[in-house]
């Protein structure tokens, strides 16, 4: 069962203090139209994840050519430890993914997205087969994107950006055969060590006597 929780309104995200990370042809071009965009600083993409929020930057872009789970867990562990929010944005093999933005403190973690991922995809043990394969070998995937794709990537990533409050915790999907898009919340997952709410104790204890009760055939 998720936790429930309350998105506060984050701190605003200066687009000209953003840190953008692309990874491949496709990130590296979406990275660089939202440099145009926003001033933001493009980071070398042979840097180590825990190197890319050196200065603090107001917020971190990571656009990627195909899914890389284990990189967004160490960008999603790091971004947690500094209190930097961060944007996925991901060529996946039907649809542009854009998000969730990751605000900590405020919302559900990358963790939970992967969670609720692989809870609702049908096809799960095939696509869990596809991601590991990703994460063994840096240089495995599809090759080439349209350039509409990247264009409208950068454009939804510029609007999430601009509107933290709204769009914190959210995923948006565009559909890569045709024009459909949509947009779904991510719910955190109960005992989440990075965004969970645990119960309170006093909570606990009270589970803990009525399971004692129900043991003796108290009713």
């Amino acid at each position: 069962m998720a936790t429930a929780v309350r998105l506060t309104t984050p701190a605003a995200i200066v687009p000209a203090q953003t840190a953008l990370l692309g990874i491949g042809p496709f990130g590296r071009r979406v990275t660089g139209l939202l440099a145009r965009m926003t001033d933001g600083t493009e980071v070398p993409p042979d840097d180590a994840p825990e190197t890319v929020f050196a200065g603090t930057p107001s917020a971190l872009v990571v656009a990627l050519w195909r899914p890389s789970p284990a990189l967004c867990d160490r960008i999603d562990e790091r971004a947690h430890a500094t209190g930097v929010p961060w944007l996925p944005v991901v060529l996946e093999p039907s649809h542009l993914r854009i998000g969730p933005l990751v605000v900590p403190g405020a919302g559900p973690c990358h963790g939970c997205f992967e969670e609720r991922r692989a809870q609702h995809d049908p096809h799960w043990p095939a696509s869990a087969a596809l991601y590991a394969a990703y994460d063994r070998n840096p240089a495995c995937g599809p090759a080439g994107f349209l350039p509409q794709h990247a264009r409208t990537a950068a454009g939804l990533a510029l609007r999430v950006l601009a509107r933290p409050d709204a769009t914190a915790g959210r995923v948006i999907s565009v559909s890569l055969r045709g024009v459909s898009v949509r947009q779904d919340p991510v719910l955190a997952c109960h005992g989440c060590s990075r965004c969970g709410r645990p119960l309170p104790e006093r909570d606990l204890r009270t589970l803990l006597r009525l399971k004692k009760r129900e043991d003796a055939g108290v009713r």
